[in-house]
């Protein structure tokens, strides 16, 4: 219901007000203007896509939160058998499946994709072609080393 109430810009300002009330960020920081090259506001949605979206938001703030229970319980039992100050822990992730709509969503905008084209990864990052998602950066060592794959 938040999502849907508060929109992306109201959920941002919520956050950012949470945050320095807990003293993560200073009080002194303000949310950037609006992306220029943002397709879509807020207020311009139709009631449905704004149930869509609200959706999407709440589902990604449930995998987050999963993710973030799953790593504490980790965590908890590596400190509880003796073993969290003797273990390295990596964090690896992905972008996660395609999230293209098929409706012309934001992830289909023309503009943010040729904003992402500029990288060395082609066509985009929303494609699943060997480019997009065969990337690798490792470092040890003997220094960095970076694959692309395609």
């Amino acid at each position: 219901a938040q999502y849907l109430k508060l929109g992306w810009d109201g959920l941002k300002a919520d956050r950012l007000r949470r945050m320095q009330q807990a003293g993560v960020v200073p009080t002194d920081v303000t949310l950037p203007a609006a992306n220029p090259i943002a397709k879509r506001r807020w207020d311009d949605l139709t009631p449905e896509q704004k149930k869509t979206q609200a959706r999407v938001m709440a589902t990604f703030a449930a995998m987050v939160d999963h993710q973030d229970q799953s790593i504490g319980q980790l965590l908890a039992y590596l400190k509880q058998t003796k073993q969290l100050d003797n273990t390295l822990i990596i964090y690896l992730s992905d972008n996660g499946p395609e999230a293209f709509d098929g409706q012309g969503g934001v992830i289909s905008n023309p503009i943010g994709n040729a904003y992402v084209q500029k990288t060395f990864l082609k066509p985009t990052k929303t494609s699943v072609r060997p480019t997009a998602i065969g990337s690798t950066a490792l470092s040890g060592p003997m220094g960095a080393l970076v694959r692309c794959s395609g």
